[in-house]
């Protein structure tokens, strides 16, 4: 017996709401159905996955469910096929702009015969079919997902990332930084795949002061976990593995960059407050490639102080570690950078860990610590 399953319309209505909802989309999302073979409990579960990726991607507001029935019920729609004049009519009545329309359907591969001539059904997969339509008929965006042996929940999550990631950027809005619990600020997009640590890109994008930032870094390894905890939000791309402070570049491997900075938080001490301070103050290269070259960090000086400051001297022990910093004054509320870099010719299998001992202009030192391991 062939079952097919339908989800039939889905009807998303949008409008920008300013000054409430900046430039996220207000969707509502109409009764889904059951079709041929399908229960109403396990559609409103489906319905329910897709609501809940559809606000979690960061982009959308959702609209009371009872408000759309009560329109629905109001024009005598209610459970029916709409026209496009009646989309247009819903459109006009909710005062939105546009709508999302597609299906699901459960295919079946194939039923092959056994050897005592029975049928073997070799059961197939959900396909679901999105197109996010003006109510002038133009074409927003569209989504095409094969569940290929996904969850249900994975399904719908990845279509809600694929409506998002072709909407066209008229309608999407510009992009903004988004900021996890307040601490974790994280790049709006990817700055591409890579083979090599992108240091001249990450420095451009800083010099650029993009995004009203000019500390992006490439995350830790927790961090990139809480990004991917947040991945609807964010719109990471999971095709390639993303690249973090400790990536071991240099075996013919591709990374995705996106790069992250921290709110700084001084502690309200005036003691603290009115001193210089390195946002970080260690970093570990990971594994170093003996023939990858040299490998760069660079750290941040804040000057939070009334006074101007500069770094007078950096002293370091190892030889292989080169320092470079910027030799001008760092005025009040502006910061400055050190630059360090590591040479790991002739040093297969060494791990070090060295410190460098900053010294500024008003007495100060502070420490920074360089780690790594040569492969």
């Amino acid at each position: 017996m062939i079952k097919h399953k339908y989800l039939v319309i889905i009807l998303v209505f949008l409008t920008i709401l300013q000054p409430i909802y900046g430039n996220k989309l207000r969707i509502a999302i109409l009764d889904i159905k059951a079709g041929v073979g399908e229960n109403t409990s396990h559609v409103d579960g489906l319905e329910d996955m897709l609501t809940n990726e559809l606000f979690n991607s960061g982009y959308f507001t959702i609209v009371e469910r009872s408000r759309v029935d009560q329109v629905l019920h109001a024009n005598n729609l209610y459970g029916k096929t709409l026209t496009t004049a009646q989309y247009q009519e819903m459109a006009k009545k909710l005062q939105v702009d546009a709508i999302l329309v597609g299906t699901i359907n459960y295919i079946i591969r194939d039923v092959k015969n056994a050897s005592d001539g029975s049928s073997k059904i070799n059961l197939g997969e959900y396909n679901v079919d999105l197109r996010l339509i003006s109510v002038t008929g133009e074409l927003l965006s569209s989504a095409a997902v094969y569940a290929n042996g996904r969850s249900e929940r994975e399904t719908m999550d990845s279509a809600a990332r694929d409506i998002v990631k072709n909407l066209d950027n008229s309608a999407r809005g510009p992009k903004k930084v988004q900021v996890l619990y307040d601490y974790l600020y994280v790049f709006p997009e990817d700055l591409g795949v890579f083979t090599t640590k992108p240091l001249n890109i990450i420095d451009i994008t800083n010099r650029n002061n993009s995004y009203g930032y000019s500390d992006w870094r490439l995350p830790t390894l927790e961090e990139i976990e809480f990004m991917q905890a947040n991945a609807t939000l964010l719109h990471l791309d999971n095709t390639y593995k993303y690249a973090s402070h400790v990536t071991n570049w240099g075996q013919g491997k591709s990374y995705k960059i996106r790069l992250v900075r921290t709110k700084v938080i001084i502690q309200q001490r005036s003691e603290d407050v009115q001193k210089a301070y390195f946002e970080e103050t260690s970093y570990d290269f990971g594994d170093i490639p003996i023939l990858g070259g040299i490998v760069k960090t660079r750290f941040c000086l804040q000057n939070p102080s009334s006074k101007n400051v500069y770094i007078k001297n950096i002293t370091k022990t190892d030889s292989h570690i080169s320092v470079s910093w910027d030799n001008n004054y760092i005025n009040s509320s502006e910061k400055g950078f050190v630059t360090v870099s590591y040479n790991p010719n002739g040093r297969q299998g060494v791990s070090f860990r060295s410190t460098l001992v900053v010294t500024l202009s008003d007495g100060q030192t502070l420490d920074l610590i360089i780690s790594g391991r040569v492969r």
